[in-house]
């Protein structure tokens, strides 16, 4: 949704949200896809009935396929170097957008994957999705790192769109303190508040609740216990955990990086042994 959204925002259009049904009915579409590449269903039907089938109601729609593009950034430049697909990207009837994607490893083309857009509709109001609490970030956070996401209502119902800083006014990233952030898309407004902070490193942060684990095909995780000066920090809000090596027999990395007001990275190693 970023990528399509950023060609957008280059060609003067608006953004792009997406509704829980329209997902619903690109999930579906991608599986399908990968049975019979088609705009037409596997049952012999248009595949708009996807939507109607999903209760995504709308006035205009359109559909992109691809297939065997191994990643978002390889089928984008597909889909915006092929006329009528980019046509679609770039339509002003267009309001709401899903993306589908499926693997099948037993497939032609392995990668699957579709974009269906809806429209048009007349936006009622606009959110922030957790505005009612003032979240810490550290300094120097993008309006794009904070990962906050916008909540639109219209006819359609509840769509959401990640919140980018050209919505955005009145944020100083380097700037410490309360700070009141508007925001503006469509003709509606809101607002919401974070505290700008300096950061604080977790790298004295105690770890335990590292195990040794079994491999048994999967990659293999961590759900370790992170305390930072008395404080248990919490996973996804004050950190974020990636791996190396953890698909194999053999020692595997956590890597603990700091997110929200927190920076700094600790690593540790734990061992996965054979069945």
């Amino acid at each position: 949704m970023k990528l399509v959204n950023k060609e957008r925002k280059e060609n003067g259009l608006p953004p792009l949200s997406v509704t829980e049904k329209l997902q619903k009915a690109n999930d579906v579409r991608a599986k399908e896809i990968s049975q019979v590449f088609s705009h037409t269903r596997p049952d012999g039907s248009a595949c708009f009935t996807a939507l109607s089938e999903a209760g995504e109601s709308y006035s205009f729609a359109g559909e992109n396929i691809a297939a065997g593009q191994a990643s978002p950034e390889s089928v984008m430049d597909s889909w915006m170097n092929s006329e009528g697909h980019r046509a679609n990207i770039l339509s002003k009837d267009f309001t709401h957008m899903g993306i589908g994607y499926y693997y099948n490893k037993d497939g032609s083309y392995r990668y699957y994957w579709t974009q269906m857009f809806t429209g048009a509709c007349t936006l009622d109001s606009i959110s922030v999705e957790g505005a009612s609490k003032i979240t810490s970030y550290k300094k120097g956070t993008s309006i794009a790192g904070m990962n906050r996401v916008l909540v639109l209502e219209c006819q359609h119902g509840t769509s959401y769109l990640p919140l980018t800083s050209d919505l955005c006014s009145g944020y100083k990233k380097d700037t410490t303190g309360t700070q009141t952030i508007k925001i503006s898309y469509q003709g509606k407004t809101a607002s919401f508040q974070v505290k700008v902070v300096k950061p604080v490193s977790i790298s004295k942060a105690k770890v335990t609740n590292i195990k040794t684990k079994t491999y048994n095909g999967k990659a293999q995780t961590q759900s370790p216990k992170v305390v930072l000066d008395g404080k248990v920090l919490k996973k996804g809000t004050d950190y974020t955990l990636s791996y190396k090596n953890n698909k194999k027999v053999g020692t595997a990395t956590v890597i603990i990086t700091g997110k929200g007001k927190y920076s700094g990275t600790i690593t540790k190693n734990f061992k996965i042994k054979g069945k």
